[in-house]
């Protein structure tokens, strides 16, 4: 018996048929997560995630990007905590104003770390937009179930 040089020697396509099912990965319903999401949250978590939903529709053409909307949303999100909070008000917008530059001082930081990969790596993202969104959203629907079972 002959070993073949390669797999594709071995394969080869064909039409799908009743006995032959070409299988594909389902369609991801988003409308529908969304819709099953809100019908399960309060007035003030259903605003807090209309929020979420809005900012992301901000620049989403890189995986730099996305990373920095996110911390962007954060800081909206501390922003709004230290303006509702019991602090006293004297201090209130020198905290917001400190909050606000160390976030964006963490938006330069992240921008040179990816210059520094994007040139090591021979001018090629290193991580994939796609990726990371759902990396992103495994954690909160992770935190989410914790948060709600506890």
């Amino acid at each position: 018996m002959q070993i073949p040089e390669s797999i594709n020697k071995l394969t080869k396509d064909v039409e799908a048929d009743k006995f032959n099912i070409l299988t594909r990965p389902q369609d991801l319903p988003i409308e529908e997560i969304i819709f099953a999401i809100k019908k399960s949250l309060t007035s003030k978590t259903l605003s807090d995630f209309e929020h979420g939903l809005a900012f992301y529709r901000k620049d989403i053409s890189s995986d730099r990007q996305v990373i920095k909307n996110f911390i962007y949303l954060l800081n909206e999100y501390l922003d709004r905590a230290i303006k509702e909070s019991d602090i006293n008000v004297d201090y209130r917008d020198n905290i917001s104003f400190n909050a606000k530059q160390l976030i964006e001082s963490i938006g330069t930081n992240i921008d040179a770390l990816y210059n520094i990969l994007f040139n090591l790596n021979q001018q090629k993202n290193l991580l994939d937009v796609n990726n990371i969104t759902f990396i992103i959203l495994g954690y909160a629907i992770g935190l989410i179930k914790k948060i709600r079972n506890s």
